[in-house]
C-alpha cells in the first residue's frame, strides 16, 4: 500500500502489478515478456510515485533492486534505476526517505532516496550493517 493510501501493489512469482484504488484501474506489464523476465523475492515498498522492487532476473540470475514510476506503463525500459546485489534481496522496506535492504547474506543495507525537480529518484549508499551484529533486545 503506497504512504497515501491510493495505490495498492501485488507481486507473484513472476512480475508485479498493481491498482489505482480510486479508479479500481489495474497496471499491468503490456510485454509479458518482461513480467516473466524477473521473479519478485524481496517484496515492493513504495516512495511517493515510485515501485521498489527486490527481484531475481530470470535469464542472468542476478538479484536487482529495481525502481519503476507508477505513472509510466509497466516496462523495463521505463525502469527508474537498477541496483545490483551479490546475494538475493530478502526484504525491503522504506520510511521516509531511507530504504533499508536485507539480504540473504544477513546484511541490511542502507540508501537515502532523493526526488529532483525532473521527477527522478537517485538512490545513495549509505552503509552496510551485518545484520548479526544488530541486538534486537538490549541487555
Amino acid at each position: 500500500m503506497s504512504a497515501d493510501g491510493h495505490k495498492l501493489a501485488a507481486a507473484g512469482k513472476r512480475g508485479f502489478a498493481y491498482c489505482h484504488l480510486m479508479s479500481g484501474r489495474w497496471r499491468l506489464f503490456g510485454n509479458q515478456a518482461h513480467e516473466q523476465s524477473f521473479m519478485c523475492l524481496g517484496g515492493i515498498s513504495w516512495y511517493r510515485d515510485l515501485l521498489i522492487v527486490g527481484c531475481q532476473d530470470t535469464n542472468t540470475y542476478q538479484n536487482e533492486l529495481r525502481i519503476y514510476p507508477s505513472e509510466k506503463n509497466l516496462d523495463n525500459a521505463n525502469i527508474v534505476h537498477t541496483e545490483f546485489f551479490d546475494r538475493l534481496i530478502i526484504l525491503t522496506n522504506v520510511l521516509h526517505n531511507h530504504l533499508l535492504v536485507y539480504t540473504a547474506d544477513n546484511v541490511v543495507h542502507q540508501y537515502e532516496l532523493h526526488w529532483n525537480s525532473k521527477g527522478l529518484a537517485f538512490l545513495y549508499f549509505n552503509r552496510t550493517e551485518n545484520a548479526s551484529q544488530i541486538s534486537c533486545c538490549p541487555s
